[in-house]
């Protein structure tokens, strides 16, 4: 019947997904946020605007980013001139942001989260969106 032909087509479509997912070399820091497609489908919860996209994407505002791209003269931290500035690092690291990331931690209650920590409930990617605005507030 038809319900069990879409329902086959659906299994073999996430089975494609996924497995070209975990084959691509392509994506590999927003695989640290959703290490599999079924991980990001049962975060229902995550609709990132575009500043988390690049918090989750690791495209964006950061120096490292626009240095790659001939947009910024160093790809350094400000704060920390031995580390480049990317996601990760104005995320999880930069003392910079800690004011906001603390905010962030109290939330998901870990204080040396892996990036899927900060994804995985609700509060925890409310808190992310929040880091988010700080994020905008200071680049934009």
């Amino acid at each position: 019947d038809v319900f069990k032909l879409k329902q086959r087509l659906n299994e073999a479509i996430m089975t494609e997904w996924s497995r070209r997912w975990s084959d691509t070399t392509k994506g590999q820091h927003t695989k640290l946020f959703f290490p599999t497609i079924h991980a990001r489908q049962m975060a229902e919860w995550v609709e990132a605007d575009h500043w988390c996209t690049q918090l989750l994407s690791g495209h964006g505002a950061f120096s490292a980013k626009l240095h790659f791209f001939r947009r910024s003269p160093s790809p350094r931290c400000a704060t920390c001139p031995d580390e480049d500035e990317d996601a990760l690092h104005v995320l999880l690291r930069c003392p910079a942001h800690d004011g906001p990331r603390l905010r962030l931690m109290r939330t998901i209650h870990k204080y040396d989260p892996e990036p899927a920590d900060l994804v995985a409930t609700r509060e925890g990617f409310g808190a992310l969106l929040e880091f988010s605005k700080y994020w905008r507030s200071i680049r934009a």
